[in-house]
């Protein structure tokens, strides 16, 4: 006999917290955004807010991937599920033979991931030092400048090589759950620049293992 139905999507928590179930059965909702309506209409139609809404207020017991969905929660069970990364794949490998200076960006569609505004910052990073070498990689379909080397979308293992090849990490996120791609920058010795954007400052200590930034 179940003793507990879990939700791994806002979806399926909204139905599941509709469902009528034994009373010794217990509902769980995994919380993979926070309730920040701006961002989420980025993910789907603003008719859904609603829905989303109801399912992630509810008084399901709740496993937060970020500490800042905690906040939103005063007397509804929660979990924290402490996030990381596979140090095994993702680690400093240092290479003796380099000569120039890589900076590594994310370009994803999403307006939430703040591809407009790390453009414009490469652009005048680029325009203050031509010999750096500026790479993004990603779904981003905006126009991006002929100076950054576009790689597109990239698979596990070319990813892996992109930050080893990297020396600087720029993540420039209005708006994160945890933030795997800047843990997985560090790990493999880029140095990082994020925006505050409530997942990266969970490992970055300003100025000490990173830089972070104010939003846009």
């Amino acid at each position: 006999n179940p003793r507990l139905v879990s939700a791994w999507s806002w979806e399926s928590a909204y139905l599941l917290n509709k469902t009528n179930l034994n009373n010794s059965i217990k509902k769980l909702q995994i919380l993979h955004y926070k309730w920040e309506p701006e961002f989420l209409m980025d993910y789907f139609p603003e008719e859904y807010l609603p829905m989303f809404r109801e399912a992630y207020f509810s008084d399901m017991i709740k496993i937060a991937i970020s500490r800042t969905q905690l906040d939103d929660f005063k007397n509804v069970k929660i979990y924290h599920w402490l996030q990381g990364i596979n140090t095994h794949k993702f680690f400093y490998k240092k290479d003796n033979n380099k000569k120039t200076l890589q900076i590594l960006i994310p370009l994803r569609n999403p307006r939430v991931k703040g591809a407009i505004y790390v453009i414009h910052a490469a652009e005048i990073i680029h325009n203050s030092n031509k010999n750096l070498r500026i790479v993004s990689y990603g779904n981003y379909s905006g126009e991006i400048p002929k100076f950054i080397q576009h790689l597109g979308i990239v698979d596990f293992l070319n990813l892996i090589k992109l930050y080893r090849e990297s020396d600087i990490f720029i993540l420039p996120s209005l708006s994160e759950g945890f933030s795997y791609p800047g843990l997985e920058a560090m790990a493999s010795g880029c140095a990082v620049i994020s925006t505050k954007n409530g997942g990266s400052d969970q490992y970055i200590i300003d100025g000490f293992n990173g830089l972070l930034v104010e939003k846009k």
